[in-house]
């Protein structure tokens, strides 16, 4: 019934593309420009880019204004990523741009490149107010940077995605000041002070706006990114304290999400926790925020993850914290399969690991022995297993994109 949209999901025709961000600079200018047909605001980072994206849109949505937000990945549908105040693009609005955009871009653009063109043509239509654009990866050559935006945030700069990013946090710090623009103010996280970023504001005279490091629950920092940015905002927009103050208390689905009870389960763990941290730094948030919330209870963790990552940082981590470990994998090609993922763990010689058969099996489990030693129950590793964990706990046909702080 869409044909667009199900050659833009299939991802088989752009696999090989390789990303320029020349070419999505040309098919833009074609399209007529739709990126700078409204006001944005620019989130990079290696952690919390997410979480700061949801509590600025949240906050300018109850300031009164249409807010069109662009993140990724999803973790059920697709269209998740492009939202305008928290409803989702539909696929008959997404079918009439891909079409345009397809008709131009003869198959030079990237699946991400597509994306967001896909997101500024859907904002500009719809004359939103402010787009909150989240970077995919990096900055510098990122399909979201041909954007002029009227404020810059960098959350944090850790390791990830090494392979294309560099070797050093340096280099990481150099490709995601990339996205700093001439006069545009930037906001940066504790975690954020590097050289290259200095450097780079210094030369595109942008000022910056620093925010000093909380400790405990690691959304606090996140809601001091975006409170910054919100201040810096209401300097030249109209932004209620209220709405501010409402808006940072929201964080998007599987970000330290609680689930204290389930329709279907009698009984479940002290506590379920879903996360979708997925690098060291990330990890170490998580646990520390555990320990901050729930001190005194042992954590039993599911867990699944990507090909891509440091793993063997990352479960190193997870096993200095975890009573058991209970792995699974999923459909998504990214992911590794537990198979491997177990020889890796025996390999760093931590035993207290194993996988079932399927998902369900390995989650029922977990849960039962949960249950039994009252503990605290964490899924976490990737967005990829986030689809199956939800449907089995019976939340995938009520899914939102965000929720409340606890």
């Amino acid at each position: 019934m869409y044909p667009m949209y199900k050659k833009l999901i299939s991802r088989k025709e752009f696999s090989n593309v390789k990303q320029s961000v020349k070419n999505i600079k040309e098919i833009d200018k074609a399209l007529n420009s739709p990126s700078k047909k409204f006001k944005s605001i620019h989130v990079a980072g290696t952690n919390g880019k997410g979480s700061v994206s949801f509590k600025i849109a949240n906050s300018l949505r109850l300031s009164g204004y249409k807010v069109g937000l662009f993140t990724s990945p999803h973790i059920i549908f697709f269209r998740e990523r492009i939202t305008i105040n928290n409803v989702k693009i539909k696929k008959k609005e997404m079918e009439y741009f891909l079409n345009k955009i397809f008709k131009i871009s003869e198959n030079r653009l990237t699946f991400f490149e597509i994306t967001t063109l896909l997101a500024f043509c859907y904002f500009c239509d719809k004359q939103v107010d402010f787009a909150v654009i989240e970077v995919g990866l990096g900055g510098r050559k990122d399909a979201t940077n041909i954007i002029t935006p009227e404020l810059s945030i960098i959350t944090s700069i850790s390791f990830d995605h090494e392979n294309i990013l560099g070797r050093s946090l340096e280099k990481i710090a150099f490709e995601k000041a990339g996205i700093i623009k001439k006069n545009v103010p930037l906001i940066i996280g504790p975690k954020a002070n590097y050289k290259s970023v200095f450097r780079k504001a210094k030369q595109k005279d942008a000022k910056i706006y620093k925010v000093q490091n909380i400790e405990g629950f690691f959304d606090l920092q996140n809601q001091e990114i975006a409170k910054k940015g919100l201040e810096v905002l209401k300097k030249k927009f109209f932004l209620s304290d209220n709405a501010i103050n409402r808006g940072l208390l929201y964080r998007p689905k599987c970000r330290f999400e609680v689930i204290k009870s389930l329709k279907n389960l009698k009984k479940i763990p002290k506590k379920i926790i879903l996360d979708v941290a997925h690098n060291p730094d990330g990890f170490l948030n998580l646990f520390k925020s555990i320990k901050f919330f729930y001190p005194n209870y042992p954590i039993r963790v599911v867990f699944g993850i990507s090909k891509n990552k440091d793993i063997k940082s990352c479960i190193k981590i997870i096993a200095f914290y975890a009573v058991y470990i209970h792995l699974i994998d999923g459909k998504n090609e990214r992911l590794i399969s537990k198979k491997t993922l177990l020889s890796i763990f025996l390999e760093e010689k931590i035993y207290k690991v194993s996988y079932e058969d399927n998902t369900e099996n390995t989650l029922n489990k977990a849960i039962k022995l949960g249950c039994k030693n009252k503990e605290i129950l964490l899924i976490c590793g990737s967005f990829f297993i986030m689809k199956d964990i939800l449907h089995l706990l019976g939340g995938e046909k009520n899914f939102i994109l965000l929720h409340k702080q606890m």
